[in-house]
């Protein structure tokens, strides 16, 4: 089973407790701070509603590459852009992006500089396709638990790996893409 929620990053947030994992990214701001929050609260929000038992604080570690994950619990992906916040809950590894749109130009100068060749060619006949691609990589990324560091262009996303799938779609205009073992139903808002 995979389900994912969203919600709006709320710049009063606050009133829950942290992980360890969340706690070391405060101090960055108040914008960055509240994110912090919220992901806390959407997270335990979207476990809550898939059934699993949890309390706050969540018991987030880091895998070797960085990758969160819960210790003996389902595994989960987050993502935020716009002032949303996108959480994927699953028994099995998932990776989650949501992005702002850019525009026509920037999204030519990036696929030349971070997309396959074929990728590269889809962008200049369509550059409105890059946003697609480009949250495509960044969920599969977060899938595999290699992030960015793997490089953008050391694959293609223009389909979905073996044995995986793209769940695809937007929220207030922010494209999404969540790469799992199987497709997820529309995201479900929370209000946290």
């Amino acid at each position: 089973m995979t389900a994912a929620f969203y919600t709006y990053i709320n710049k009063d947030s606050g009133a829950v407790p942290l992980s360890d994992y969340r706690r070391a990214k405060l101090g960055r701001g108040r914008e960055q701070d509240a994110l912090q929050y919220c992901c806390e609260a959407l997270l335990h929000s979207a476990l809550e509603a898939c059934g699993y038992s949890c309390t706050l604080p969540l018991d987030i570690k880091t895998g070797e590459k960085g990758k969160p994950f819960l210790e003996n619990g389902p595994h989960f992906s987050l993502s935020h852009s716009g002032g949303l916040i996108l959480a994927a809950v699953s028994d099995r590894e998932l990776g989650t992006d949501i992005q702002t749109p850019v525009a026509a130009e920037r999204a030519l100068k990036l696929a030349e500089r971070f997309f396959t060749a074929e990728e590269k060619t889809v962008v200049r006949e369509a550059p409105a396709c890059f946003t697609e691609l480009w949250t495509r990589k960044e969920a599969y990324l977060k899938y595999t638990g290699e992030g960015m560091s793997a490089g953008l262009g050391s694959f293609s996303a223009l389909a979905a790996p073996e044995g995986l799938v793209f769940t695809e779609g937007e929220i207030d205009g922010l494209p999404f893409c969540i790469c799992a073992h199987e497709l997820c139903k529309a995201p479900q808002y929370i209000n946290i």
